[in-house]
C-alpha cells in the first residue's frame, strides 16, 4: 500500500462494499430460489404440490420430465445487475492504481501474468506498462514465482529474441524485491553466450540485481566486457555485484577506467570500488565524476566511494566540495561516503557541521552520523 494517500482507503472500502454487495445478488439471482422439494410450474413458477398433472394450471404449461418441476428459478435480469455491480466494485477498488498506472491498473495481476509472455519486444509501449504495472503493486509470492518460472521457460525456449531479451527484463524486475528469480541465474548466464545483443544485455542486467553467491556467473560476464556498449555496461555493474566474488575481473575493468563512454567508467569505478582490496585506480576517474554537470554522476560517485570505505580518504577534500551541492541527495551520499572514511576524514569535520542546519532532514542526519563516525575532534 506505500505510496497511496489516506483516500485510497475510500475506494478500497468502496469497491469491497459494491463487490459484496454484487456477490450476495448473483447469489440470491441464480441460487437462493430453489424448489426444496416443491413441484413448481418451469415457466411461471405456479406451485404444483396439490397435483399429480405435468400441466399448470396458471398457464398451461406441461413439463416434459418430473425433473423439471423442481428446478432452480433463475432471475436472469437481477444476475446482470450482479455482475455490473461487481465490475463496478472492481474499478472502484482499483481507482488509486488505476490513477497512478492508467486503466492498465484495472487488469487483475494474474490476467497480467498471463498476458506478459505474448509481448515480443521489451522496448515496446506494452512491455512498458506491464513494467509500470508490476512495479507499482505487490505480487503475491505465488504470482512471483510464476511469472519468474514463465520467464525462465521462455528465455531458455522461445525461438523470438524480443521474447528471451523480454524474459531477461522480467527477471530482473522480480530479482529487485525478492529471491524468487534465483532459479533463473543458469539460464541468464547461458543466456550472456545469447547471439542476440537485447538478450545478452538484459541478462547482464538480471544478474546485476538478482541476489546471487559465489563466482557462478563471473567468468561468463568477464567475457562479455568486450562486447557491445550495453552489454559490457550491465556485464561491468554485474561484475560490481558479485562483490570480492568477481576479483578476476579487475584487471579487465582496470583497462575499462579509460573508456571513452562515460556511462560505461562511471559503471566500472563503481564496480572497482565494490570489488577490489585497493580502490585506488578508480579514484581520478571518481575525481571527475563528482564534479560533473549532471547531479546523477556526482551522486553516484559519491556512492561508489561509500563502497570504498576508509581507502576513499585520498578523495575526501573532493567529498568536502561536494557538501556544498545544490541537490540534496548528492549532499546526502557525500556526507554517508565521508562517515565511511571514519577519522581520517576528520577534515571535513567544519563542513559537515554546518550542515546540521540544513533545511533538509535527510542531509542533516546524514551529517550527524558522519560525525559520530569520524568521532571527537583529536
Amino acid at each position: 500500500m506505500t505510496g497511496y494517500p489516506w483516500t485510497a482507503w475510500l475506494w478500497w472500502i468502496g469497491g469491497a462494499v459494491l463487490g459484496l454487495l454484487g456477490l450476495w445478488l448473483f447469489y440470491w439471482s441464480l441460487l437462493h430460489d430453489r424448489s426444496k422439494g416443491r413441484r413448481r410450474c418451469p415457466k411461471c413458477w405456479y406451485n404444483m404440490s396439490g397435483t399429480d398433472s405435468m400441466t399448470c394450471s396458471e398457464c398451461g404449461r406441461t413439463a416434459k420430465r418430473e425433473k423439471k418441476l423442481y428446478k432452480t428459478k433463475r432471475h436472469k435480469r437481477w444476475a446482470l445487475v450482479s455482475i455490473g455491480l461487481l465490475v463496478a466494485g472492481h474499478v472502484t477498488h482499483t481507482a488509486p492504481r488505476i490513477q497512478r498506472v492508467g486503466w492498465l491498473g484495472a487488469v487483475p495481476t494474474t490476467v497480467l501474468i498471463m498476458f506478459a509472455g505474448s509481448i515480443d519486444d521489451f522496448k515496446s509501449q506494452a512491455a512498458y506498462r506491464v513494467v509500470d504495472r508490476l512495479i507499482s503493486i505487490r505480487m503475491w509470492p505465488w504470482q512471483r514465482s510464476w511469472l519468474a518460472t514463465k520467464a525462465t521457460r521462455m528465455l531458455d525456449g522461445s525461438p523470438s529474441a524480443g521474447k528471451r531479451a523480454w524474459a531477461g527484463h522480467l527477471l530482473g524486475l522480480l530479482g529487485q524485491d525478492g529471491s524468487e528469480a534465483t532459479v533463473a541465474i543458469p539460464s541468464l548466464i547461458a543466456a550472456l553466450s545469447d547471439e542476440n545483443a537485447d538478450v545478452r544485455a538484459n541478462a547482464a542486467m538480471a544478474l546485476s540485481i538478482i541476489p546471487t553467491e559465489g563466482s557462478l556467473a563471473v567468468p561468463a560476464l568477464i567475457e562479455r566486457l568486450d562486447d557491445e556498449r550495453g552489454v559490457r555496461m550491465w556485464a561491468a555493474s554485474a561484475l560490481g555485484h558479485h562483490g570480492r566474488d568477481a576479483r578476476h575481473a579487475l584487471p579487465h575493468l582496470i583497462e575499462m577506467l579509460e573508456d571513452p563512454d562515460e556511462q560505461i567508467r562511471i559503471v566500472v569505478a563503481e564496480a572497482v570500488c565494490a570489488i577490489a582490496d585497493d580502490p585506488a585506480p578508480a579514484f581520478p576517474a571518481l575525481r571527475r565524476f563528482l564534479a560533473h554537470q549532471s547531479w546523477g554522476m556526482r551522486w553516484r560517485a559519491a556512492n561508489a566511494l561509500l563502497e570504498a570505505g576508509p581507502k576513499a580518504a585520498p578523495l575526501v577534500k573532493d567529498l568536502v566540495v561536494t557538501l556544498k551541492d545544490p541537490s540534496q541527495f548528492v549532499r546526502v551520499a557525500a556526507a554517508t561516503a565521508l562517515g565511511g572514511i571514519g577519522p581520517e576524514a576528520e577534515p571535513a569535520r567544519a563542513e559537515l557541521s554546518l550542515l546540521l542546519n540544513d533545511p533538509v532532514a535527510d542531509v542533516r542526519d546524514a551529517a550527524e552520523q558522519a560525525l559520530d563516525k569520524i568521532g571527537e575532534k583529536p
